[in-house]
Order: structure tokens, then C-alpha cells, then sequence
């Protein structure tokens, strides 16, 4: 990404309309904790039902403060850190780690969900849409049974039975939980594609891109980049690839550098402004909570 940027930094000065781009990442930084708080949103109800904890404004805490983390090379960083956060809550690291690897399948298929059906024709994309939502039914439907066969495997070492005791006391989401889920980060990869949107028409005024383009695009670029988390901090560098890879058709290249570069810095500035915002938020309505010994408070 820095050799694209370098290689077209001559092209890249044509872009001088900062009063329109500004505008553009202030209306984008705005719509941005609507996602932000439905992400924090799905994620305690996650917690809540996978841990049979109550749902609390910590979860709202470690939640926004891990996902500061993911900025840091490797998604260790923040698994070990909720890990250890909610076990000071009484909460045993397996559930945190399943909740975390439910919530990364979950963020993968609402992106590859949506590009798909914007991808193909609308009575092919409404095909899609069914198939998906029979497969939640059979998952929530099977899955305890499945449970029970797997309690059945004998004969493994004794540190993995521990675990498996551990995993086997997760409480299973329900069928509606799994569409709640699902849908909630569906609701998220729309907010941000909005915000990919204004960006890109910021840039490109006269572009080609609809709002159904921006959306796919966004979806893919956002899915590739869950797919790496592990080994990229927040997807840096291979998002914009993606983007700069994906636009071309409908923009010059130049041009997709310069969105890719936007879309960075309102993310960055969005997650560093936003999140210790709510964090802050969520530690006084905690305490507040606590003092009166309702609502939320529940501290565990």
C-alpha cells in the first residue's frame, strides 16, 4: 500500500478539495458509533447467553476497550485481554473464547452473506437469503444433539477434558438468537458501507457507484480483512488493497488509493474516538447502576 502511495504521489495532489473530504469523514465519523454500539450490543448478548450471565455495562466496558486492541499486531492482544477481564468477573476464559470465535464466523458470513446477494440477480439473491436462514434453523435446531455426541469421545488427554468440561457448560444460542446476531452485524456492514459510500462520492463525484456497489465492495473488503485479523492489525494495508483492487472499474486507481486512505483514517479516528467515549459512558452508568443497585448493574 505505502509502494502505491509513493509510486502515484505525484497524481494523488490533484485531490484538493479538503473541504468537501472533510465534510465527508465528519458525517462519516458521526454515523460511526451506530455501528460501534450495535457491535457492543450483539457482543454482551453473546456474553449473556453463552456465559448465563446477566448482561451488564462491563460487558459494554471490556468490550469497547479490547476493541481499541485490535489495532495491535495479532489477535492474541485482545483475546487474552477479555479473556482476562471477565475472568476477574467470574467468567471462565473458554466462554470468552468461544463468544470471540462465534462473534469472528458471525462477522465473516454477514459480509460474504451480503455480497453475495448483491451480487447476483434479486430472485437468486432472495434464494441465497433462504438457504442461509435454513441452515440457522438446522444449526439451532441439531446442535444440542450434536453437543451430546461429542460429550461421548472418550479418551482424551486430561488437559482437553478439562477444557471440554468447560465448553460443554456453554450455554447453546437459541435459533433466535443465531438471526439476531446474524442480523445486528448485517445492520453494522450497512451503516459502514453508508460511510464507504459518502467517501467514495467525496472523492468521485460523478463515480458510477451506487449504494448496492459500495455495500458489496465494502462487505468483501471488510470480510477479507476478519480473515487476517489474526496476522494484520485491524486489517491495515490489506483492506485498502482490497478496496484500491475492487474500485478501479468504477474509479481511477489514483483515486481508490486516496478512498482507501480516507476509509483508514476515519476508521482509526472513529475507533480512538468513539470507543474510550463509550468506555467512559458505560463506566459511569456502571457505578451509577451499582450505587442504586439496579437496571444494569448486576456486578459480577
Amino acid at each position: 500500500m505505502l509502494v502505491l502511495l509513493w509510486r502515484e504521489r505525484a497524481q494523488l495532489q490533484q485531490f484538493d478539495d479538503w473541504r468537501n473530504y472533510l465534510s465527508a469523514c465528519a458525517l462519516s465519523l458521526a454515523l460511526y458509533p451506530c455501528s460501534l454500539i450495535i457491535h457492543t450490543a450483539v457482543w454482551s448478548q453473546m456474553m449473556a447467553r453463552l456465559g448465563q450471565i446477566p448482561q451488564s455495562w462491563q460487558d459494554v466496558e471490556i468490550y469497547v476497550y479490547t476493541h481499541v486492541m485490535r489495532h495491535l499486531p495479532g489477535a492474541v492482544w485482545y483475546l487474552a485481554t477479555r479473556s482476562v477481564m471477565y475472568q476477574g468477573q467470574g467468567v471462565h476464559p473458554a466462554v470468552t473464547l468461544v463468544a470471540s470465535g462465534l462473534e469472528w464466523v458471525w462477522l465473516i458470513l454477514g459480509g460474504g452473506l451480503i455480497y453475495v446477494v448483491l451480487a447476483l440477480p434479486p430472485v437468486a439473491g432472495v434464494g441465497v437469503m433462504l438457504g442461509v436462514s435454513i441452515l440457522l434453523l438446522v444449526v439451532g435446531r441439531w446442535s444440542p444433539k450434536l453437543l451430546e455426541v461429542l460429550q461421548e469421545i472418550e479418551h482424551l488427554p486430561t488437559w482437553l477434558q478439562r477444557w471440554q468440561a468447560r465448553l460443554f457448560a456453554v450455554n447453546l444460542p437459541t435459533t433466535g438468537d443465531l438471526f439476531l446476531w446474524l442480523g445486528g452485524y448485517l445492520v453494522t456492514y450497512g451503516i459502514a458501507g453508508v460511510i464507504f459510500f459518502i467517501l467514495v462520492r467525496s472523492v468521485v463525484p460523478d463515480a458510477g457507484v451506487t449504494l448496492a456497489e459500495a455495500l458489496r465492495v465494502w462487505a468483501l473488503t471488510s470480510g477479507v480483512g476478519m480473515l487476517v485479523v489474526g496476522l494484520v492489525p485491524a486489517g491495515l494495508g490489506v483492506q485498502e488493497l482490497t478496496i484500491t483492487a475492487l474500485l478501479p472499474g468504477h474509479v481511477p486507481v489514483v483515486a481508490a488509493l486516496f478512498i482507501a486512505a480516507l476509509v483508514r483514517v476515519v476508521f482509526i479516528v472513529g475507533d480512538f474516538f468513539w470507543a474510550p467515549f463509550l468506555w467512559i459512558c458505560a463506566r459511569y452508568l456502571s457505578k451509577r447502576a451499582a450505587r442504586r443497585g439496579t437496571g444494569m448493574a448486576n456486578p459480577r
